[in-house]
């Protein structure tokens, strides 16, 4: 589904919610738009990137060069 069409669709959720039900998309919708803009804050997010970074420095696994990121972009573009 499109982008618009999710906004179409919640705003006819927010549109149609009673008055008591009200707070509780609101403070739903709030939780996530939060917890997006802020994920320094996430503590799954950064100790995922704490495992990630510890994994390069003991040569677990690899990086991507920007070459390589280069051609993965290309090769999106073209398909």
């Amino acid at each position: 589904m499109s982008t618009t069409g999710l906004r179409e669709k919640l705003h006819i959720l927010i549109n149609k919610v009673s008055d008591e039900d009200l707070p509780l998309v609101y403070q739903a919708v709030d939780t996530v738009v939060t917890s997006a803009s802020n994920w320094w804050e996430n503590k799954d997010i950064i100790r995922e990137f704490d495992g990630r970074v510890q994994s390069w420095i003991d040569n677990e696994t690899s990086g991507y060069s920007m070459a390589d990121i280069d051609q993965e972009i290309n090769n999106r573009k073209k398909a």
